[in-house]
């Protein structure tokens, strides 16, 4: 009985994680795409994860990703840099959780040290994630405030197009971290 509740609990916590896998990997293209940033081996990247994680993802999506993927360098730069987002434009993110994985932490003492381990640590990661999501937010409103003009409106918006940098390389790690964790 031990044994199936662990490996039932780790199917649907793995079964958590791979969802969060493709909302981030996600939230990288977004960004990327907002900052005209994208290239095609992150692109692939993504595709890889739509296509091994998110098996509902529509045929139309994946059409789109491989055709960016056979144009020329040069249409690709071009495509990339008519998709970027206007100059001070801002990105809305949604916070990251893991609810199930919070309502059976009492359980992981099921798991073996290394796996208790790694799930705790991307549990942490997605605090700390939300964190810069959290600060990329505040400097998002700060943007209403008419007072904020010249040199602190420049630094403003620097501060928000590098908490999207942050965000993103964020999100990037803690996938490649949950998809190592998922092969192992």
């Amino acid at each position: 009985e031990k044994n199936y509740k662990r490996d039932a609990l780790k199917k649907a916590i793995f079964s958590e994680l791979e969802n969060v896998v493709v909302r981030l990997a996600a939230t990288c293209q977004l960004i990327q795409t907002h900052r005209g940033t994208r290239d095609k081996e992150s692109l692939t990247w993504i595709k890889n994860i739509y296509e091994k994680y998110r098996l509902n993802t529509p045929q139309t999506t994946l059409d789109n990703i491989n055709k960016l993927l056979t144009v020329s360098n040069e249409e690709f730069a071009l495509l990339t840099s008519l998709m970027k987002a206007k100059e001070n434009a801002c990105l809305g993110f949604k916070k990251s959780s893991l609810p199930y994985l919070e309502s059976v932490l009492s359980d992981l003492f099921l798991f073996d040290t290394t796996l208790r381990r790694e799930t705790l640590e991307v549990r942490s990661l997605i605090d700390i994630l939300n964190e810069d999501i959290e600060n990329t937010q505040y400097y998002h409103r700060l943007t209403f405030d008419s007072s904020i003009i010249g040199g602190n409106r420049d630094t403003l918006m620097k501060n928000i197009d590098n908490g999207h940098i942050e965000i993103e390389k964020r999100c990037k790690s803690i996938v490649n971290k949950i998809i190592k964790l998922l092969d192992s």
